[in-house]
């Protein structure tokens, strides 16, 4: 440490303040993470206003469309500074404001929509900036995955720009052939990612490190930030990867606690600990 000439007094260098006044970004997943049990608990809400309050970043990363997050969240009190949506294929601000927009192209959403349909035991969505449709659900399947949707004729399809095409499929051997399908025929032209008993279909190159990666890049460049992430499931890997501090959830499987560096029963524990609050415990 630097001492001041002529007197003896050691002082802290402006860098030095700098490490100990960084400022702390947190991105959370949503389904199974912040909303469990079809709820978004208080504790929750409340972890992420101290979290905010103490001059950090929140980001919400997730699957899902701009309009299904809102919706999520309404009423709990939660206002993420930024929003990860459609697996890191859209960035916007709190206020809504688009920063980075990435499609599928429409000829591979009319060739995947297609075969998919065919299925009679899968159901078929797709989202675009404003909405989520329904276009196959012959079970009548519902989930808390997607709260509302419209439905839409497949045809009208090349109307929209879609971004991510969410499949629900129940069937553990059938869920990993129609992944094995999508990452092998259309490699370099999509991403699938696995979510619990989804499949989130989106534009190639883009995980949850995309979106947050952007943010890095084109938002927060050259700024000093300390990075967590919290997420239960496997799209939540490259999150994870990113994050210089990860957590997943005892109920996580086995390959996401492995990956990450702590190991919680609620969001709240670790917001707490990283906060340097009473919290989580390593795994």
């Amino acid at each position: 440490m630097p001492t001041s000439p002529g007197t003896g007094v050691r002082f802290i260098t402006t860098d030095f303040w700098r490490v100990f006044t960084m400022k702390k970004l947190m991105a959370f997943d949503v389904d199974g993470t912040l909303f469990v049990n079809g709820e978004i608990s208080r504790e929750n809400a409340q972890a992420i206003k101290r979290w905010q309050d103490a001059g950090n970043l929140a980001v919400c990363s997730t699957g899902k469309s701009l309009f299904a997050a809102k919706k999520t969240f309404e009423g709990s009190g939660i206002d993420f500074d930024f929003y990860v949506l459609f697996t890191g294929a859209v960035v916007t601000r709190g206020d809504e404001e688009v920063l980075f927009e990435k499609s599928l192209p429409k000829d591979v959403v009319a060739e995947v929509v297609e075969r998919l349909v065919q299925y009679d035991n899968i159901s078929v969505f797709a989202t675009d900036i404003d909405s989520d449709y329904e276009l196959h659900n012959p079970l009548a399947q519902s989930s808390h995955m997607l709260l509302n949707f419209v439905p839409l004729k497949v045809e009208e399809l090349a109307e929209r720009d879609i971004i991510g095409i969410p499949i629900q499929v129940a069937d553990d051997a059938l869920r990993a052939d129609i992944h094995r399908w999508l990452t092998e025929e259309y490699a370099g032209q999509l991403d699938a990612h696995l979510n619990q008993d989804f499949i989130d279909i989106v534009p190639a190159n883009c995980d949850k490190s995309t979106g947050l990666r952007w943010l890095d890049e084109n938002v927060f460049a050259g700024e000093q930030i300390e990075t967590y992430s919290i997420g239960d499931s496997w799209n939540d890997l490259p999150m994870h990867a990113w994050a210089q501090h990860s957590a997943s959830f005892n109920y996580s499987p086995q390959d996401v606690k492995d990956a990450t560096e702590t190991v919680v029963e609620h969001s709240w524990e670790y917001i707490n600990s990283a906060l340097g609050e009473s919290g989580a415990k390593d795994a």
